[in-house]
């Protein structure tokens, strides 16, 4: 039997905890904005959302709404990786030229199998007065913010480290009054 998604009594959580949920999963783990989706206030949708995300009945919902939007998955990490790198590298005039005779597509038949993988969606619409042509890239900043978070370049939570933290946490309280007096009396010096 495959996966079904627990209802708000199962899981525990309130309605807009249960909306926020699900508007987190569907546009693609932006906190604030599903914040604001799920009925918080702008100014304190960030802070919110920081809140909800802490709790761990909602990030078990959460990965729950993630597993079963995903389906199965046949894709190994490496290929998901490989995809994302194809949208990030691709340019758009591998897919078009502009100038001022205005916007062509390219034939896809020349297109490589990395720029095709970049295209979200091709359209023409035909009218009296000439129609248009429509192609649409999938969104680079969004593969290469997934590609540095893979890489460790982008973090959520910055933690900052002191190569004497350890020394001062060893330290009595009169061992740091001491030498806090020490450090403003070399300051006063200078």
């Amino acid at each position: 039997m495959g996966k079904t998604l627990a209802t708000d009594k199962e899981a525990g959580l309130t309605d807009r905890q249960e909306r926020f949920c699900r508007e987190y999963v569907a546009n693609g783990a932006h906190g604030k904005a599903a914040a604001v989706a799920a009925g918080y206030s702008a100014k304190s949708a960030e802070t919110q959302a920081a809140d909800m995300l802490a709790l761990p009945k909602i990030s078990d919902e959460i990965r729950r709404r993630t597993e079963i939007a995903a389906g199965p998955l046949d894709m190994s990490a490496e290929e998901i990786v490989q995809e994302a790198s194809r949208i990030a590298r691709v340019r758009v005039n591998q897919v078009v030229t502009f100038g001022p005779g205005g916007v062509n597509p390219l034939s896809s038949d020349g297109m490589s199998e990395d720029v095709l993988a970049a295209v979200s969606e091709v359209s023409q619409t035909v009218s009296a007065e000439g129609g248009s042509i429509r192609v649409k890239l999938h969104d680079k900043l969004a593969a290469l913010t997934l590609l540095a978070k893979l890489k460790g370049l982008l973090r959520d939570k910055v933690e900052l480290t002191m190569p004497w933290a350890k020394e001062l946490a060893a330290m009595t309280a009169d061992e740091l009054r001491a030498r806090a007096d020490a450090l403003r009396a070399a300051r006063e010096k200078e």
